[in-house]
């Protein structure tokens, strides 16, 4: 068996964050590249296999669509402590826990393995897509990663991914997620154990509820709308996690996050920069202890430091399955860790930050061009494309910017960032 590559360049590790509802994780910027035997080329593309593989047949079937059944009585038993959070990126196979990304030898030691990986090897970054993990007449779906930083032969490598489908839990395998969720649990099942999906779409007859973490960090869950059950299950989590060495992770808040007072309505203009995001009232720049305190949990190493008057792009923080994905600045006289920072930019989208949003004078993602031009007047700057409309509002430090779609006439995407010398 030839196992297909694909190369991901990990230019920020992740960092072990406990997490209660959202997981845990770094921001990782990667880079995707398409390597070849004599060069590597980087690219920002979809990430590119380097060859067709050879792949054993893994005797499933082509049609992924087939029935199940919703099954109140499938069976769940474990062996050892697996964890009630999906992020933990932990799952029972057969009674024994497992953590994404783990050692391929956890695997072998407990009888699984792939066939004829002798005498390959994995570049760090590179990884290989899904081929048939065996244990006797059991098999799932499974990928292997190097996450160090030197090449290793295949067999030396963390598996990253794992994925069933009914046909193999037809066969008696038993993948089991968080919360007892597994193949021929519901679609009700699935929501009470983990909420509503980061994204939910459907193509009949399947129902795909996917939970994501990160880019390559998450869970793919799909429905058979005939039955309402679950046809298969994938999870995926490629990136290897770090505790951060900071020893000043623990600092006491500085005197100008105490100061803080979250306002209790939007502004009456656009520049005051008082917003609803979700179900809270935050003034922008707001710290991120106030997010934390309604519900939001750091994905990114709330542990980093950023020196006195420095910023962080690219910081992290989740709340019911969507990840916000913004900057932070430190206001403090000293170098802070990023949990004493405060959030400069927030973002709805339609596509992936799907949290609601509320500016002043009643703007909503429900609102349209009208309703902005009346609420705020002329834009700072406008512009259009084919698809969308753009209006900036700006001043000195901050910002307001829309996109607004042609077809629905709605906000598509409203960013607000302010980033003056004080926070208030």
């Amino acid at each position: 068996m030839y196992f297909k590559k694909c190369m991901l360049l990990l230019t920020v590790v992740l960092s072990t964050i406990a997490l209660s509802a959202c997981g845990e994780s770094k921001k990782s910027t990667i880079a995707e590249t398409t390597p070849t035997p004599t060069e590597t080329t980087a690219s920002t593309d979809e990430l590119t296999p380097t060859a067709e593989p050879t792949v054993t047949p893994t005797e499933e079937p082509t049609d992924s669509t087939a029935e199940t059944t919703a099954d109140s009585t499938t069976d769940t038993t474990v062996t050892g402590d697996l964890s009630d959070d999906l992020y933990s990126f932990q799952f029972s196979l057969n009674g024994t826990v497992y953590t994404l990304p783990c050692t391929y030898s956890q695997f072998t030691n407990d009888s699984w393995s792939f066939e004829d990986i002798d005498g390959q090897t994995l570049e760090p970054g590179q990884y290989t897509l899904s081929n048939a993990l065996i244990n006797g007449d059991s098999r799932i779906m499974a990928n292997l990663v190097n996450t160090g930083t030197d090449v290793l032969a295949m067999d030396k490598c963390n598996v990253g991914k794992v994925s069933i489908d009914n046909y193999q839990a037809e066969k008696g395998v038993k993948l089991i997620l968080p919360k007892n969720i597994a193949v021929g649990s519901t679609y009700d099942d699935v929501i009470a154990a983990y909420g509503k999906p980061s994204d939910e779409r459907e193509t009949d007859p399947i129902k795909y509820m996917d939970y994501n973490l990160d880019t390559y960090s998450s869970v793919k869950i799909q429905i058979n709308t005939k039955t309402n059950a679950i046809d298969s299950i994938e999870m995926e989590n490629l990136i290897a996690k770090e505790t951060s060495t900071s020893s000043k992770g623990n600092s006491p808040l500085p005197d100008v996050v105490k100061n803080y007072t979250a306002p209790t309505s939007t502004g009456k203009t656009w520049d005051s920069f008082d917003i609803k995001y979700g179900d809270s009232y935050y003034h922008i720049p707001a710290p991120i202890s106030s997010f934390i305190n309604n519900g939001w949990v750091m994905v990114s190493d709330g542990n980093e430091m950023v020196a006195a008057k420095d910023s962080l792009t690219g910081v992290e923080l989740c709340k019911d399955n969507q990840v916000m994905s913004t900057s932070v600045r430190n206001y403090a006289d000293s170098e802070q860790p990023v949990s004493n920072c405060f959030v400069t930019r927030l973002k709805f989208s339609e596509f992936e930050t799907k949290v609601s949003i509320e500016l002043p004078q009643g703007i909503t993602e429900n609102s349209n061009l009208e309703d902005i031009s009346a609420a705020y007047g002329d834009p700072t700057d406008k512009s259009t494309s084919s698809s969308f409309e753009f209006y900036e509002y700006r001043n000195r430090y901050g910002s307001v910017d829309f996109s607004i779609s042609k077809d629905t006439k709605k906000i598509s995407t409203a960013e607000i960032y302010n980033d003056p010398r004080a926070p208030y």
